[in-house]
């Protein structure tokens, strides 16, 4: 054979090896999302789940109180101020311009010994896909931003610049949680977003109690959501 029959096959090898590994990565892409795709599905949670798991999640003498969250509770004039613009997910229970949430709920109650007041909002999206991408700008804003100024309703006094801190970099950066915390002299207000399908679930205070009894509160719903689904 001569070199340059030599050199068309090994270009033909070389393509035919190229073509064969950009197919096998199609085919594995494909599958992850077609079993993403399956997972979301098998976790997507109705209002009547959602309720029934919020009436029966916590222990018998620390029931709390769950309620639903009025439409105006996601409207842009309910929530903070937050300057500069790209920074608005870490305030925001629903990023204005994002999906709007189909309904939400608030519980309140106790948890830890001794016992601390807690407070969930959960947010719940058409599809995981929609909270997924919510959970995502919450991702990007807690990356990116360094310094925020808040001004919360009623707007009537001056805007508090905040430290963007504790921002868990490996568990926020990858994953279904976010963390970050607001920091501004004595004040400071922790923060643990965690999606579970189409649910967004939130729990943020100051030091009225602990991050870690907070979020055992959102941890346990996930719990008892599944429990339900399995059930």
């Amino acid at each position: 054979m001569t070199r340059e029959g030599d050199t068309w096959s090994g270009r033909r090898l070389v393509a035919a090896l190229v073509l064969g590994g950009l197919l096998v990565n199609g085919l594995q892409v494909g599958g992850l999302l077609a079993l993403r795709s399956a997972l979301d599905r098998r976790q997507a949670v109705s209002d009547l789940r959602l309720d029934a798991a919020l009436q029966t999640f916590r222990p018998a003498d620390r029931p709390g109180l769950a309620q639903p969250l009025d439409a105006g509770t996601f409207a842009a004039d309910r929530n903070p101020r937050t300057d500069p613009a790209a920074c608005v997910p870490l305030t925001a229970l629903a990023v204005p311009g994002g999906a709007p949430p189909l309904d939400g709920r608030s519980w309140t109650g106790v948890n830890g010994r001794p016992a601390q007041p807690v407070t969930l909002l959960v947010v719940r999206y058409a599809d995981a896909g929609e909270a997924r991408r919510e959970l995502d700008r919450k991702r990007w804003a807690m990356l990116r931003c360094t310094t925020v100024d808040v001004t919360f309703p009623p707007y009537d006094a001056p805007a508090t610049a905040y430290s963007v801190r504790e921002r868990h970099w490996l568990t926020s950066a990858l994953g279904g949680t976010v963390r970050w915390s607001l920091v501004s002299g004595g004040k400071r207000f922790d923060f643990y977003v965690r999606r579970h399908g189409n649910l967004l679930m939130w729990t943020y205070a100051d030091d009225v109690s602990t991050p870690a009894v907070r979020q055992q509160v959102a941890d346990s719903l996930v719990d008892r959501l599944d429990e339900l689904a399995h059930g």
